[in-house]
């Protein structure tokens, strides 16, 4: 029983460890500023860590015997049932995984990499956004077509369920050259307090931590919960994704 704790508590070290550079990776390249609470994918990813942490190990006690001449074989086995359910769980979060922030009309949409269709991305009108970006998600500007006719048809597509405007990349454009018009749409950082009145406090340290002079702040609609982003007035550049709602439903 010694010798089997001891294994098993190897094994668990090892998990834990392959457990956190997956994380890393995950939190930090793939949903950072804390889009992983926008995307609701903290709570499914930690739950496919745990139990491939857990189980790995738990089998490890079970089947460990030094003088068992399958051991290497169990141990094996083992093994590689935690690699595929790892690789299931990773390979699920890196298909839901945000790749772009876009603004669309007078807020942020976060679009996910299962939202775009791969014959979306080959009608794109720039270069860059031909192909899904790898890591992180970039920031465009999702420009609205200048034909009255596109518009309303691009309307009427969205309401009866079809791609908004922030999911086509075709009408993606570069987000600085586009900053001025951004800026323009900046609300004022005061407003939130009516949005969040069981969060006013910490509103409040937002507003002396940002000068609302210079700073401002609009909507991220997200797919499990919007979030509100603190923006610069002058330059348009996002300074702090933040858990607070951004409107009043």
């Amino acid at each position: 029983m010694k010798l089997r704790l001891i294994a098993s508590l190897i094994h668990f070290g090892l998990s834990a460890l392959v457990a956190m550079v997956f994380s890393g990776v995950v939190f930090g390249l793939w949903y950072p500023n804390q889009l992983d609470i926008a995307t609701g994918v903290t709570s499914i990813f930690l739950l496919v860590l745990g139990v491939d942490v857990v189980l790995g190990p738990l089998l490890t006690l079970i089947v460990f015997n030094p003088l068992k001449k399958e051991l290497k074989r169990d141990l094996f086995i083992i093994v590689m049932i935690q690699l595929a359910a790892l690789f299931y769980g990773v390979r699920s979060v890196y298909q839901g995984r945000p790749i772009y922030v876009a603004f669309n009309i007078d807020r942020f949409d976060l679009v996910q990499a299962s939202d775009i269709t791969p014959k979306s991305f080959a009608d794109a009108k720039l270069e860059q956004f031909k192909s899904v970006p790898r890591w992180g998600a970039e920031l465009v500007f999702a420009r609205r077509p200048d034909d009255p006719d596109e518009r309303r048809e691009l309307l009427f597509g969205a309401l009866s369920g079809g791609a908004d405007l922030a999911y086509i990349p075709k009408y993606y454009d570069s987000y600085s050259n586009n900053a001025a018009f951004v800026s323009a749409k900046i609300r004022e950082l005061n407003e939130l307090i009516g949005f969040n009145p069981d969060s006013k406090a910490q509103v409040e340290r937002l507003i002396e931590k940002y000068p609302p002079a210079e700073f401002g702040y609009l909507p991220l609609r997200a797919s499990r919960q919007d979030m509100t982003l603190i923006l610069n007035k002058k330059t348009a550049a996002i300074v702090e994704y933040v858990s607070l709602k951004p409107w009043d439903y």
